[in-house]
């Protein structure tokens, strides 16, 4: 959370208590007007408590994560990037940026808005909200965040495959198929004379 949420937090009730008939927005307006007007030492305070949990929230991500890497590695793996794909990665440094999943993109879209609403609330309980929400979703609303998807899907292709041409050292191989060593065909038999076999299938007599 960034010092000026943390001052929000802590100064919105003041002002709905000064201005009770105010709207959210207007209040909103209030706090950032404040926030400007405070002085370096005023906000100093709040710069600390943003440090204090910043470190918190590292914290409690790789906690998080050592104890559920099912889950880790599922959303790894609807990110593109799955332990086999960092791999892949290291060896292709500097190529495009993955494709983004229509989930992540409604994610980082709501992920202010959720942190605000609920300053307190804990890495695996804001995920959890999201993922709730994103399932509340109908059809229709979902389809903005699936467009997009398509279309960094779509970029990445593109900007993937040119990457491969200018570095064709570090591009993936085709996978090469095994030959398969074609049956031998059967000897003829030395004992037979070829000449002795006809079209017609006559036999020996016939040559008498």
């Amino acid at each position: 959370m960034t010092s000026y949420f943390l001052f929000i937090k802590t100064e919105r009730t003041k002002i709905q208590a000064e201005n009770p008939s105010a709207s959210v927005t207007d209040i909103t307006k209030m706090c950032g007007q404040r926030w400007r007007e405070m002085d370096a030492t005023g906000k100093q305070e709040y710069e600390k408590q943003a440090a204090d949990d910043k470190l918190r929230y590292a914290k409690e991500l790789q906690e998080w994560q050592e104890a559920h890497p099912d889950e880790v590695a599922a959303m790894e793996a609807q990110a593109g990037q799955t332990k086999r794909g960092k791999k892949r990665a290291k060896k292709t440094a500097g190529g495009p940026k993955r494709a983004t999943t229509a989930y992540f993109f409604y994610t980082n879209a709501i992920r202010p808005q959720v942190k605000e609403q609920h300053p307190d609330m804990k890495v695996t309980e804001m995920a959890k909200v999201m993922g709730s929400k994103w399932k509340e979703l109908s059809a229709d609303e979902k389809q903005k965040y699936v467009d997009m998807a398509a279309e960094d899907k779509a970029r990445y292709q593109r900007e993937k495959a040119a990457w491969d041409l200018e570095h064709p050292d570090q591009a993936k191989p085709a996978p090469k198929k095994r030959a398969t060593k074609a049956a031998a065909a059967p000897a003829p038999d030395d004992s037979s004379d070829s000449d002795d076999v006809s079209v017609g299938g006559d036999s020996d007599d016939d040559s008498e």
